[in-house]
């Protein structure tokens, strides 16, 4: 097959993790098919090939340094994105004649689907978050499941609107940021309305699609699970080891390992809530460490907010760790801060929501505790904490899941299937006229 992939961003440009799962996924379709990446020109070469992944970028008046800066949200919800995104999609698809075009973020939706009309060519929509549900989250974090109302506007203007600038922006900000995101929920609606028409939907997790079910929200006529690709188990040297826990003045006490963006629907202030309670309770020192930027309210020196730090870094970090935590508040879709603690055969502590049941099968490669409950994640650290042989029991569990339920042979299989079903169907509503 050809296949065209629609990015957003795309490595050596990732503000996130999906940035990484995408990456996973050129590189495994790549090994059986032409793989070829649409993508915005934000300071890299034009076209490349890398690892058999054939590289399209279009320009962008917008240029970013390799790493995880992210271009402002006016720009992906403007027309002129659309635009670019649209005839960088028509002239991949004429030139290289793809079968099937996958988009793998929700901005390009309605640029790709302007620029593949009229070509009988079959779309397939990723859905990796709930930002299509509600741009601002706060339903998600107060609510679960999901509040009747999330979905309509008047709800999210009413509520969700004034909480999310009340927890995340300044107030000589505010109206600013009130502008903003009012543009951004016009383009949700013309996103979702888009969403019902595609081909075919592939949620990363059971858990996601059940959220975008449970809130009204209709997708395209087949949907699947079918999750990300996990990272390769990685391998650092101890002198390697030593170096990044010099590098970032690490103590050798126990290690509990936070990574991700710091913020209220993450739940970095429930895990430093609960922080206090283990370092209050157990015997002997313990650091917590949360890598990412954002706001959270340290509860003292156990704590360490080291930042955003370089990918290869934090990969070592996962082999620092004793446990990683996962405490968000609302829906993970299928976290890659997951993925990426099991290949390092890590033991995992995550909440009850979303996709991160399917990561974790509790009590055998982690623990799950209730949202938003810092007195049931601190106990959880604490179990994990005074018990190294079932930390050790769990991240070999974790190791071995990654190697089989979540292997990238299963996941290529699946998405092969999917597109063949469409290529397919479409090909049967070309003959018959439909």
């Amino acid at each position: 097959m050809k296949i065209g992939l629609v990015n957003e961003y795309f490595p050596p440009f990732a503000p996130g993790g999906a940035e990484w799962s995408n990456l996973a996924l050129a590189k495994a379709l790549a090994k059986r098919h032409d793989v070829f990446v649409i993508t915005p020109n934000y300071g890299a070469a034009a076209s490349e090939t890398v690892d058999g992944v054939h590289i399209r970028r279009f320009p962008s008046p917008i240029k970013l340094k390799a790493g995880q800066l992210t271009v402002p949200l006016r720009y992906l919800t403007g027309v002129g994105f659309g635009q670019r995104v649209g005839r960088a999609v028509r002239e991949t698809a004429v030139s290289h004649q793809l079968d099937i075009l996958h988009i793998q973020n929700k901005y390009s939706l309605p640029g790709a689907w302007w620029g593949s009309r009229g070509m009988d060519l079959p779309i397939v929509q990723s859905i990796r978050d709930t930002s299509m549900v509600c741009p601002t989250g706060q339903c998600l974090i107060e609510y679960d499941p999901t509040h009747s109302q999330c979905t309509q506007f008047s709800y999210w203007w009413r509520s969700c609107l004034p909480l999310y600038l009340q927890r995340y922006i300044r107030p000589q900000n505010r109206k600013r940021a009130q502008f903003s995101l009012l543009r951004q929920q016009l383009h949700l609606r013309w996103q979702r309305a888009i969403l019902r028409r595609v081909d075919g939907v592939v949620g990363v997790s059971n858990g996601i699609l059940t959220v975008y079910h449970n809130s009204g929200i209709k997708t395209g006529r087949r949907t699947a699970a079918i999750y990300n690709i996990p990272p390769e188990p990685t391998q650092f040297s101890a002198e390697k080891l030593t170096q990044i826990r010099k590098k970032h003045a690490l103590s050798q006490a126990p290690l509990v390992l936070y990574v991700g963006k710091l913020s209220p629907g993450k739940g970095s202030q429930v895990l430093a809530d609960a922080a206090k309670q283990v370092a209050d309770s157990v015997t002997g020192n313990v650091q917590f460490v949360f890598i990412g930027q954002g706001d959270v309210q340290s509860p003292g020196p156990f704590v360490r907010l080291l930042g955003r730090l370089p990918h290869d870094d934090v990969q070592a970090l996962y082999h620092l760790a004793d446990m990683v935590v996962i405490p968000s508040s609302t829906p993970e879709a299928f976290s890659r801060v997951g993925l990426e603690a099991m290949a390092a055969a890590k033991p995992l502590i995550g909440t009850q929501v979303g996709g991160t049941p399917e990561q974790i099968e509790n009590g055998r490669n982690g623990l799950l505790v209730p949202r938003k409950d810092p007195g049931a994640l601190a106990q959880a650290i604490r179990t994990l904490l005074q018990n190294p042989a079932l930390r050790m029991q769990m991240g070999a569990a974790g190791l071995e899941r990654v190697k089989t339920t979540f292997s990238p042979a299963k996941s290529i299989s699946a998405l092969e299937t999917f597109y063949q079903q469409l290529i397919q169907e479409k090909a049967g509503e070309y003959v018959t006229g439909q």
